[in-house]
Parts: structure tokens; C-alpha cells; sequence
């Protein structure tokens, strides 16, 4: 625990040198500040040396601490105590000045010594009026006084004409008990005194605080964020208004494990591990993921948190923002299709069909059960399209190639433009005989589905080669180049064929009318 002194008046002189002091490593001081704070009472040290102290000839010295608990934290009890200790309000006293005047009238005749703790010696002697030793058999009286949670001894010795001035064993115990009870009223007064001062000072601290969470507020509602706090236990405390205005919600509705109902329900699992996480290591997070919005649309949201300390250095929870970012992910997701689609077909392009085909071998070579299959397509006599029709039909004919192949293919199937009139197609876990069928489906399909063009059909006939991508192959590209080889083959046979590299064999496949 680190208990620096922050704030002390007047802010001149001696004082100056106590600014900044860590009472809480010096024993006596820490023994007097544990007492404070897990009773809620006032807290006396035994004797120390002021750090304000500048005369050559240093007095002794006490302090009393009174605890200062954080603003609406429960304090019953001393584990709330400790847990919710925000620091302590303490008054410094000089053991001189504090007992001037105290002895009344005949204060001249007696002689009080103030000992720390319950043992009378010279090391633990606080304060003393006695000039010299006392001369004769005068009067004298030990009381332990216990106040503050510590114990002084007060020692009273009278001079011998005081014994003689008292003719009565009355006005004995009348004098001594009312010396005892003289200076336990004054350290009761200045108790209650320095009390009053230490919550005037708490009121003072606390309405600073008050204020401070106000101006937090106000500047969080007026912030064009989303913003939030949790405690440690990962429940939300509080959201400010630009949150409940964007969810649509009562503060209610979101407290706790409230907000979560807005998540998208495909995320919360994943969200509350990385959460969870977060909570353990207590680090800061950026995270994204759609959030329910008021219309009831679901956006993407970056949420930004770091981790929240008290003055102790306690874990208190988070806090963070959240922004829109779901016109960011479009853009970004544009983008990516910009880099790796085809723009005319909406396939792979060839480079990233070719980072995708370079994945899956990767897939196949850590298990040497898995195999795929590997088409290469080439759609008949396309150059004849272009100059019989022009470059746009020869367009529209590639994308018309394209819907028939998307309404033949799997969901798993991996499709690219390799450039021109030539596909490529990842069958993942397809042996060859599969393949062949799929294949030839295809084929079938785009024999007897023309393009219509104006009052004409423009008839398209494709060639595929297959090839086979398992454990054995050497490479991506080498499997890539044995499709293309059997495409070759297709070709040479007369095309509108179906080549199996493996077999080296080709089969003749006619379309059916």
C-alpha cells in the first residue's frame, strides 16, 4: 500500500518537506493508520518524530488519522473497510505545545511525564516538565490512558510542599484523579476537535469527488461515443447517452449482463471468452463485433477498454468506447473482394485461387487420408464468340458460364478465373470417381443451356481436364499442371470432353439433347 501525503495546509514552510511522505512505511504511523481504518475511528500513533520538524531542539511528537472511505462504497464491516479504503484525513501535534497550560492552578506544584506504551524508561519518554529529579517524598500516581488505539502512561509526582499544602486523603485522589481526567478530557476534546476537521474534510473530498464523477458524466454524454463502465466482476455499472440512444434502451435493460442480449448470437460465445480473458490478465482490448442497433439493424462495433485501478492500485473494472465502424468493414470487405474476385464473374481471381489451392495441399498433407479433386475448364471455340459477336456478348457468355456453374456447384467448392475463357475448380475431399460425376453434370448442363441472344442461341460446349490432389502430389502447382495437361487431352480429342490425368485416358462425354 502506497499512502503518499497530498494535501496539507498551510502549504508553506515545514510542511513542505512532509508533502509527498509515505506515512504508511514508517511502523508507528502504519500501526495508528490499520486502527483507523478497520475500526472507523480515530487512530493515535505512538511517539514519532514530525517530518515537519525544522528546530534544532525537536520536539516529540503524535498524530491522530481518521479513515476516508470511497464515495457510496460500503464501510460496515473491515473487510468493505479494506477494500474500500480511499485514504486517511490526519492533524500532527507537537507534544509541548500540545500540553501547554495543562494543570491548573496548581499546575506549579506538580510534574507530569507522558511515556509511550505501558513501560516507563527513558526510550520510550514522550514529554516531561521535571527540570531536575525530585527532591523528597512528594505524591505520586501512574494511570495508563488508552485512547485511539494506543496506550500512554501519564506518571504524576508532586513537589513535597504540595504534600504538605494536602491535609486530607480525599483531596489526594480528588487531585490526581482530576489531573487524569484534565488531560483525557483535553485529548478527547482535540480528538473530537481533529475529528470534526477530518470530516469536514471528508465532506470536502467527497463533494470534489461528487463533482468530479459529474463532469465525467456529462462530458461521456456529451462524447459522440458509445461509452461504458463495469466493475470486477465484468457487470456493466453504467452507459452513457449516446449508447442508449444508438441500442434503444433503458439504462436498466443494460446493466449487468444486460448488453448482451444486443450482441449477434453467433459472437457472444466468442465475445465473453475474450472478455473473461481480458478480466484475468487485466490488459487493454480492442475488439469488433455487430451490435443490435435501435432500428434493430445489427452493426459492426469496435470496442475499445482499459482497465480501471483506485488509489490502492486495485482492479476496479473497465471502462471503454464503442464506434460504428460497419461502413469501415464494407469498405474493407469491398476491397478485399476487389483484390481477390474476378469483377466480370464474381469468382476467385487467379492469384488468390491459387493461395486457396496452396491451402488446401497444405490441408492434405497433414493428414494422409484426405484427398481432393482438381478441375480445369475451358469453354469450346470462344474466340469464335468474340469475333462472330463482339467482345460484350463474349462477356455476357462468361458470365453466363458462371451462373451455370454456380447452380452446379457445392458450397465447399472453391471456384476461379484463370484468366480469359479458363476456370479452375477445388473439390475438397472428392476422389476421383466423384469428381468425374460432377464433372460431367456440368457438362451436360452447359451443352443444353445456350445463351439467348436477341432472336438467336448461342450454343457453348466446355472441356474440363480433372486431375487428382492428395498425399502424393508433389505440389499445388504440380497438381494444377496435371489438370491443365488433361485439359490439353480434352481438347485434342475433339473437345466438349471430360480428361482424367490419373488414368490417362480420355472418355468421350456427349451432351444430351
Amino acid at each position: 500500500m502506497y499512502t503518499s501525503i497530498i494535501y496539507l495546509e498551510p502549504f508553506s514552510d515545514g510542511n513542505l518537506r512532509a508533502f509527498g511522505y509515505d506515512m504508511f512505511t514508517d511502523p508507528t504511523r502504519r500501526h495508528a493508520m490499520i486502527h483507523a481504518r478497520d475500526t472507523d475511528t480515530i487512530g493515535i500513533t505512538g511517539r514519532v518524530s514530525l517530518v515537519q520538524e525544522l528546530d534544532s531542539d525537536n520536539q516529540a511528537g503524535f498524530l491522530m488519522y481518521l479513515p476516508v472511505f470511497q464515495n457510496r462504497r460500503p464501510h460496515d464491516n473491515e473487510v468493505d473497510r479494506r477494500n474500500h479504503i480511499l485514504g486517511w484525513v490526519y492533524a500532527p501535534f507537537q507534544i509541548r505545545d500540545f500540553m501547554a497550560e495543562i494543570g491548573g492552578e496548581r499546575g506549579t506544584d506538580l510534574r507530569l511525564s507522558i511515556y509511550d506504551g505501558e513501560k516507563i524508561s527513558a526510550a520510550t519518554l514522550m514529554y516531561t516538565d521535571q527540570a531536575d529529579p525530585i527532591q523528597g517524598k512528594g505524591i505520586s500516581k501512574t494511570i495508563h490512558l488508552a485512547i485511539g488505539g494506543h496506550i500512554w502512561t501519564l506518571a504524576i509526582h508532586s513537589e513535597t510542599s504540595l504534600k504538605d499544602w494536602l491535609n486530607t486523603y480525599h483531596p489526594l485522589i480528588i487531585l490526581i484523579s482530576g489531573v487524569g481526567l484534565s488531560m483525557l478530557l483535553s485529548l478527547s476534546i482535540r480528538q473530537y476537535i481533529a475529528r470534526g476537521q477530518a470530516l469536514a474534510m471528508a465532506a470536502a473530498v467527497n463533494q470534489e469527488l461528487q463533482e468530479s464523477e459529474m463532469r465525467f458524466r456529462l462530458m461521456a454524454d456529451s462524447a459522440p461515443v458509445l461509452i461504458w463502465l463495469t466493475d470486477v466482476n465484468q457487470a456493466a455499472i453504467w452507459f452513457n447517452k449516446q449508447w442508449l440512444q444508438f441500442t434503444g434502451q433503458r439504462l436498466s435493460e443494460n446493466l449487468g449482463q444486460g448488453w448482451l442480449s444486443l450482441v449477434e448470437s453467433s459472437q457472444k460465445k466468442w465475445l465473453l471468452k475474450v472478455l473473461h480473458w481480458h478480466y484475468q490478465i487485466r490488459k487493454p482490448f480492442n475488439l469488433e463485433f455487430r451490435l443490435r442497433r435501435y432500428d434493430g439493424a445489427y452493426r459492426w462495433i469496435l470496442n475499445t477498454g482499459v482497465p480501471r485501478f483506485n488509489n490502492n492500485g486495485d482492479f476496479v473494472g473497465f471502462i471503454g468506447s464503442c464506434i460504428d465502424i460497419t461502413q469501415h468493414k464494407e469498405m474493407e470487405e469491398e476491397l478485399w473482394e476487389l483484390a481477390t474476385t474476378d469483377g466480370l464473374t464474381g469468382f476467385l481471381n487467379r492469384r488468390h485461387f491459387l493461395v486457396r489451392l496452396r491451402e488446401e495441399f497444405d490441408r492434405i498433407q497433414r493428414n494422409d487420408k484426405l484427398q481432393s479433386a482438381l478441375l480445369m475448364l475451358d469453354i469450346d471455340h470462344f474466340k469464335r464468340i468474340n469475333d462472330s459477336y463482339g467482345h460484350a456478348i463474349g462477356d455476357e457468355v462468361l458470365k453466363h458460364f458462371a451462373q451455370i456453374i454456380r447452380s452446379q456447384q457445392r458450397k465447399v467448392d472453391i471456384v476461379g478465373r484463370m484468366g480469359g475463357e479458363e476456370f479452375a475448380v477445388i473439390l475438397p475431399d472428392t476422389n476421383l470417381s466423384e469428381a468425374r460425376v460432377l464433372a460431367e453434370r456440368l457438362l451436360h448442363t452447359v451443352a443444353r443451356t445456350p445463351l439467348a441472344h436477341e432472336v438467336s442461341l448461342i450454343k457453348i460446349t466446355i472441356s474440363i481436364g480433372v486431375a487428382q490432389l492428395n498425399i502424393h502430389s508433389e505440389s499445388a502447382d504440380s497438381a494444377l499442371k496435371q489438370a491443365d495437361q488433361a485439359l490439353y487431352r480434352a481438347k485434342e480429342a475433339g473437345r466438349n470432353q471430360i480428361a482424367v490425368q490419373s488414368l490417362l485416358a480420355i472418355t468421350n462425354i456427349q451432351p444430351r439433347h
